[in-house]
This record gives C-alpha cells, structure tokens and sequence, in this order.
C-alpha cells in the first residue's frame, strides 16, 4: 500500500467516532483483514494505535468538519425553516391515530 493510501486511510479514521476506531482494531485482529490471495499487508500494533488514537480538533475545525458533512445547517438543506414548529408537527403526527 503506498503511503499516500495510507495516510488517506488516516484521515478517515480520524473522523471516526472512539467506537467506530473499536470497531475497526476489532475487525483487524480478527485477521478478518487478512486475504493472502490478494497480498494485503497485516497491520501491527503501532499502526493500529497510531489509526485509533484520537487527535485533538479545535473548535473551528470541529464547526467546520460539521458544516463540510452537511450536520451543520441540515434544517436549511431539509427546508424546515422553523424547527421548532416542525418538531411540533412530527410530535403531533405521531400520536394522531
């Protein structure tokens, strides 16, 4: 794997969640991963670690990874100009029988 993939991989892991990151050493060292057919390397632990081990975003970056996911300003993108009337409205429905 060269190593541009592999640091594209640890960009994604980095916007996993500490359970998503679980789930994926779980997976690893399951050997799950392995597939000598195709030649796909095993991980070792440091690599492992270094892949789960959280990495400390500031505020902005935070704003900004919620708004470049399409979290940030959902209401606007669903065309709910007043979430709480709509809020409202799906409590409503739901006990309307």
């Amino acid at each position: 794997m060269a190593k541009s993939e592999l640091q594209h991989i640890y960009g994604l892991i980095d916007q996993l969640s500490d359970t998503e990151r679980l789930l994926i050493v779980e997976y690893l060292r399951s050997g799950s991963s392995k597939d000598a057919e195709n030649g796909s390397e095993d991980f070792s632990d440091t690599e492992i670690l270094q892949m789960i081990t959280p990495k400390p975003k500031s505020g902005r970056d935070i704003v900004q990874s919620g708004l470049d996911s399409g979290a940030i300003g959902s209401w606007s993108d669903m065309n709910i100009e007043d979430s709480v009337e709509w809020l409202s409205q799906q409590r409503k429905s739901r006990f309307e029988w």
